[in-house]
Order: C-alpha cells, then structure tokens, then sequence
C-alpha cells in the first residue's frame, strides 16, 4: 500500500486532500501536498486541518518551485545528462501577478509563516506515490513534471515491507483535462514521458465527468442496494448539472521499472 504521496501543483486541494483521507487509517502514512503560491499552500494547510488531516501529520503542506527544483536537481553529480541537456527555462507566464492578491484573499490566519520547502536532495527517490491534476498549462509544465516524478519517485520496489506489509510498486499520476487550446501541451507530456527509460506507461483512460459519475452512483447503489439520490437533493443537482459535461479528462498511470 501507498505510504508516501506527494502531489504536485495542489492548488486549492482537493486531490490531496482526498489522498490524505483515503491514507488517514495507513499507519505511517503521509501525504505531502506542494505548490509554489503562498496563498494555496495556506489554502491547503488551512483544508487539511478541516478535515483533522493537519495534527496528526497525515497531510503536510510544503513550498516546492519547480523550476528551482530543476536546477537543484541539474546540480546533483549523478545528472550530469540533465545538464547536458539543458536547463528547463521558466514559463512566460506571469503567475506571481496574483500572489499578494491571492494571499490577501486567504486571510491573515497564517500572516508571515515561512513555510517549509521540499529540496531535491532530501526528496529523491522518497515517495512511493507521485500524484498530480490539471498541470499541464504552460510547455515548460511538461517538461518539468516529467523530470520532478522521475526524481520524486522511488527506485526500489519491495514486494513485502520489514512490517509483512505488502507494497506496491512505486507509481506515477497525472490527470488532465483535454483542452483544444492545450493539444500541444499534452503531447510535450507524452513525450516527455515516453522518453525515460526509468518509468513505463501501464495506462491511459480517457472519460468525461459525466462517465464518472455515472459509474460512481452504480457502484454506490451496488453496493448498498439504495437509490444514492433519495436522500441528497443536492448531489442530484451536481449530477443534472454535469450530466451534459463531455469535457474528456485523460489519466495516465506510470510504474517505476
């Protein structure tokens, strides 16, 4: 079972927010979930201790700069190659535009806290579970992402922990929305990807939000043999509303081989 997840690119924190709830009752289990906007981090710290993921130190929200990351990483002597191939430039974008504005916006609950930075050295090969969603916004996102899983995840693969615990084997996640106005980002993606040796594509489903639902509800009605609709008028609502959403969102999985 997954023990060590980090997410990159949390935003507001739903996906893992999710991972952390679904890794609460895993003993030793942690979810470390990273952004590089002071305002979301907040928004992520603020969300974990909600949902009592914070305390207990099963979600921990950590500043990462991809970009600073990637030269760290250029740094360590074993990438000599990565230097060679050249530094990954900064997108020209401008997402610190929205910075102060973003933190004005979060509250002063946590005014002036300097928070803890994920490094390259002491993150290499330390998370068995590498997760991501909607990332993929600007070329240079491609590119980057690929070479944070590969650094991130790790390179063994134990079939059976020192506790008898079975594990599984270290895996990659990343979830996409397929925008007309992002084809070439997501094929830079794919490329990327498909180009290290040390990870193996093992699947790519396509669906809409509406499949998903849909197959949610089934399961959920399998499951407890009720209509999940009877007594939530506001999830029907959600459902109507996203019943005509055909949005496709593509999800690869990656092992480490």
């Amino acid at each position: 079972m997954f023990r060590r997840c980090v997410e990159l690119g949390s935003g507001t924190g739903l996906l893992g927010l999710a991972a952390g709830c679904a890794l609460r009752d895993v003993e030793g289990a942690i979810v470390t979930m990273t952004d590089y906007l002071p305002a979301l981090i907040q928004a992520a710290r603020k969300g974990a201790q909600s949902n009592g993921l914070l305390d207990n130190g099963a979600v921990v929200p950590m500043r990462m700069d991809w970009f600073e990351m990637a030269q760290q990483i250029a740094a360590l002597s074993e990438n000599q190659g990565l230097q060679a191939r050249g530094a990954i430039s900064l997108p020209t974008a401008n997402y610190l535009d929205a910075v102060d504005r973003d933190a004005t916006a979060a509250g002063n609950e946590w005014e002036g806290r300097v928070e803890p930075t994920l490094g390259a050295e002491e993150s290499k090969g330390a998370f068995d579970l590498v997760i991501a969603a909607d990332v993929l916004y600007e070329i240079e996102h491609c590119y980057v992402i690929a070479l944070l899983a590969n650094h991130l995840l790790a390179t063994t693969k134990p079939s059976v922990g020192w506790d008898g615990v079975s594990y599984i084997t270290p895996r990659f996640i990343l979830t996409t929305p397929l925008r007309s106005t992002h084809w070439r980002e997501v094929a830079a993606f794919e490329a990327e990807m498909a180009a290290t040796p040390t990870m193996r594509l093992v699947s790519r489903d396509d669906t809409t939000r509406a499949d998903d639902l849909n197959s949610w509800i089934s399961g959920i009605c399998d499951k407890h043999s009720v209509t999940v609709l009877e007594n939530d008028q506001n999830l029907a609502r959600a459902i109507d509303e996203d019943d005509d959403d055909l949005l496709v969102y593509r999800t690869y999985i990656y092992e480490r081989c």
